[in-house]
């Protein structure tokens, strides 16, 4: 019993832990996308209209 216990629980890790590593790299390559786009916006437009344009 004690065993099957300890299987269920590590297989709970490794799929928790997969899905945690999906979100991270979801995570980052949408960061990296935001942040490409906030580059290519302040070439064409300049630094500080960015953040003006927020608020």
């Amino acid at each position: 019993m004690n065993n099957r216990h300890r299987r269920i629980a590590r297989l709970q890790a490794q799929y928790i832990h997969r899905k945690q590593r999906k979100l991270i790299i979801a995570y980052k390559s949408m960061n990296e996308l935001m942040g490409r786009i906030r580059r290519k916006w302040e070439d064409e437009y300049g630094r500080n209209t960015v953040y003006e344009t927020n608020r």
